[in-house]
């Protein structure tokens, strides 16, 4: 808000600990930086695991199409036979 004061903890009557001041200080500090070998490492990591992921997976994008066809080759004769019972009734 446009105005606002902010307060100092001292001015609102709160007090912590110079050690939890520090703690809070580093926790929410810039990240230190990482070397671009163990960054590399991590990704090689990543990637491999991800790889292994896919060709685990490959199946699947056979099996679905496969099974479609393989249902709709299976039905073919019974729904024929319910069609032509169909027209016949219909007669």
């Amino acid at each position: 808000m446009v105005g606002e004061r902010r307060h100092s903890d001292e001015e609102l009557g709160f007090s912590v600990s110079p050690r939890f001041s520090e703690d809070l200080n580093e926790l929410f500090s810039p990240a230190q930086k990482v070397f671009s070998a163990i960054d590399e490492a991590v990704l090689e990591t990543a990637r491999r695991h991800l790889v292994r992921r896919q060709r685990n997976l490959w199946w699947i994008r056979w099996a679905v199409p496969a099974t479609a066809a393989a249902a709709v080759t299976g039905l073919e004769p019974i729904l024929e036979q319910i069609c032509s019972r169909l027209s016949l009734e219909s007669l």
